[in-house]
């Protein structure tokens, strides 16, 4: 199996690389690889590589270039019993199961940083709200780090503790 995540949000990106990451660990122990700057000998031989204790495989691969010699070989790869995520910032012509994380921004960005205040056992207003926004805009880890100091701070926000 190929999974495929790719663009700009590396938060969300991170985030479920990490989910990914867990719920592979609860059912297979071990058999799991990150690989940087791999070639694709690299990745062959970790998707076609057998565990010893008959257990999948998670192969994680940042910033590979999809070439035509990977594309060549892309059914070797699906066929195995292994996972290989491959991790970019832009898209590929690849068939397989794909998922695009934009930056956040607007009603969603809103949605996610109100969802984190509330996950660390905080409430902020509206007008705070907007004005976090405002000056922290679409990266997730500062608006993180931001709002952890807020709720250390105060765990009810207000405009005034943004200010």
């Amino acid at each position: 199996m190929i999974i495929f995540f790719y663009g700009k949000d590396k938060y969300r990106i991170r985030e479920k690389v990490k989910d990914l990451i867990n719920a592979h660990r609860e059912k297979n122990k071990s058999g799991f690889r990150s690989l940087r700057d791999a070639q694709l000998e690299d990745i062959r031989r970790e998707m076609l590589s057998v565990s010893m204790f008959n257990e999948k495989k998670l192969v994680i691969v940042y910033d590979f270039v999809i070439s035509k010699d990977f594309l060549s070989q892309i059914e070797l790869f699906e066929s195995s019993p292994n996972i290989l995520l491959i991790v970019n910032e832009n898209d590929a012509d690849i068939n397989c199961k794909k998922q695009e994380f934009e930056l956040l921004n607007g009603p969603r960005l809103k949605k996610w940083a109100r969802n984190k205040v509330k996950n660390i056992k905080g409430v902020i207003n509206e007008d705070a709200l907007n004005l976090l926004i405002d000056y922290v805009g679409s990266d997730l880890f500062r608006m993180e780090n931001e709002i952890i100091k807020l709720v250390n701070y105060s765990s009810n926000i207000s405009l005034e503790d943004v200010k």
